[in-house]
């Protein structure tokens, strides 16, 4: 089957240049982490699409193409596409 999914919501930031992650877990639910694309040191633009590739795997693309996969067990670090 499908592969687990964790309890967090990914969804744009306020100004849609960044990723915002809200753990479920939390009472109320609370964001947990920020997460940029860190592949390029230019605006990429606004966050235009994410998915989730597993529990601890997320893709976000932006509008100037750049695609970054980040490991959600270290929020904080981008790994290659």
């Amino acid at each position: 089957g499908p592969p687990p999914l964790p309890p967090l919501v990914a969804l744009p930031s306020e100004d849609a240049t960044e990723v915002s992650l809200v753990d479920l877990r939390q009472q109320p639910a609370a964001e947990a982490a920020r997460l940029l694309p860190i592949a390029t040191r230019e605006r990429a633009g606004m966050l235009m699409c994410l998915h989730f590739l597993g529990e601890h795997d997320l893709l976000a693309g932006w509008e100037d193409g750049t695609l970054q996969r980040f490991d959600l067990r270290a929020p904080g670090r981008a790994v290659g596409c």
